[in-house]
């Protein structure tokens, strides 16, 4: 949109100053009527400039904003990424708490278990003594002395031991089935503190990942922001553009007719001069062919007379598009061309068209690789959509000296060069030149 602008405008301001330049040479110096169309003219112009230095400072902050806007997104793929490391660490914790919980759950089981069996061991243990006390107070030493023979206080001594030994036993299962129930439930609130730990671990988690998240939120809300504050200056000079594409239409109306006017009246007044001096228009109308002759005889030869002497910058001579008013080719290549195309190869040599200095050699997205050489008088010449540069900015350059490649860079539908003659920093048409 902001190329159509100034590609519109540049050729409507080309087209006043030519207009201009024609009447100038037809009828000497300009009317007062003309004088203040041709300052309205400039100072539409004026405008026109300044409102290219707008977009030209706007197009460096739509820049700076590109550049912070790649960062900001760089910044959220970094963000995107921690966010799903926490997430793989949430889930791993979650599955550490369920593994906790079917641990604990699995402990709890044992627990009971224990304690029932201490409880079993434990009633056991009193229902011998139960017994005991139903059958009266017997000692160990009552029964002995009250066997009736050798051999049967031999058994009775037997029945003792093996009453001990079960007492033992008993004690010894009782106390084991109690450590058993102790470590079941020190294991368990070692458990159960794991899991407290790993809750208040994935709570932290949490909260980290709320964080990063409303950091990518932030930065993407940023980055929206300023993109609708550039876009909204963006419309506001396109707007304004249009306004003095409509203010430049209507002036160079005004200027036409103005200039259609006062050739109308300088034709009527030729006319009546002729016909009070009817005897002297024979005369006149010789010195008039003499005089257009001449013009025309200088006319044709301003091409290759311009105010250096310069030879044909490129190997091939096929020209595929000439200066001034064209269909734009492609997307983004200007409707009013500055300079000529001259069809070739890649890999065509390039040579410079006259002795200078090299002042640009570099690359831009619509010129692709190009080359600016400054000659004198005010001259310059450009050579673009090189596919190699063979120079620098700043070298000493002579005439015919190869400078670069033909190529297809930057805004280009195919392998061409595209040569351009600077006259005090306006384009002019090449074929003044060469």
């Amino acid at each position: 949109m902001k190329k159509k602008h100034q590609f519109s405008m540049r050729r409507m301001l080309a087209g006043s100053l030519g207009v201009l330049t024609a009447l100038a040479l037809t009828f000497g110096p300009a009317s007062t009527a003309f004088a203040a169309s041709t300052d309205k003219l400039d100072s539409l112009k004026s405008q026109a400039s300044q409102l290219n230095e707008q977009g030209s400072s706007l197009k460096k902050q739509l820049s700076g904003l590109q550049n912070e806007a790649d960062a900001k997104l760089e910044e959220k793929a970094v963000l995107e990424q921690q966010i799903s490391v926490l997430s793989a660490q949430i889930v791993n914790t979650q599955a550490l708490i369920a593994e906790y919980d079917t641990q604990i759950a699995d402990k709890q089981v044992e627990l009971e278990d224990a304690q029932q069996k201490a409880d079993e061991y434990y009633q056991i243990f009193l229902a011998r003594f139960r017994d005991l006390e139903e059958q009266g107070s017997v000692s160990y030493w009552s029964i002995l002395f009250d066997a009736a023979s050798f051999s049967d206080l031999l058994d009775r001594i037997s029945f003792i031991g093996d009453v001990v030994r079960y007492d033992n036993q008993v004690v010894d299962q009782l106390q084991a089935a109690r450590q058993a129930v102790a470590n079941a439930k020190s294991e368990l609130e070692t458990n159960q503190a794991e899991q407290v730990q790993a809750k208040a671990d994935l709570e932290s988690q949490q909260s980290e990942l709320s964080e990063d998240e409303a950091a990518v939120n932030a930065a993407i809300a940023e980055i929206n922001s300023q993109a609708d504050v550039y876009q909204g200056q963006l419309e506001e000079i396109e707007s304004q553009a249009d306004a003095l594409d409509d203010q430049i239409a209507a002036a160079q109306k005004e200027y036409e007719a103005q200039v259609a006017a006062e050739k109308a009246a300088a034709e009527k007044a030729a006319a009546e001069k002729a016909a009070a001096e009817k005897a002297a228009q024979e005369a006149a109308n010789n010195n008039k062919n003499n005089s257009s002759s001449s013009s025309s005889n200088s006319g044709s030869s301003s091409s290759g007379s311009g105010r250096i002497s310069m030879v044909w910058p490129c190997a091939s001579t096929r020209i595929t598009s000439n200066f001034g008013y064209r269909n734009s080719p492609t997307a983004g290549a200007s409707t009013y061309h500055k300079g000529i195309d001259i069809g070739a190869s890649t890999g065509t040599a390039i040579y410079a068209a006259a002795s200078g200095t090299v002042t640009e050699a570099g690359y831009s997205s619509s010129r692709g690789n190009y080359v600016v050489i400054y000659h004198s008088n005010g001259v310059s010449t450009v050579y673009m959509h090189c596919s190699a540069l063979y120079v620098s900015s700043g070298d000493k350059v002579s005439q015919g000296q190869t400078i670069a490649a033909v190529g297809s860079t930057g805004i280009s539908t195919g392998s061409h060069l595209h040569f351009g003659v600077i006259e005090d920093g306006t384009y002019v048409n090449p074929r003044n030149y060469v």
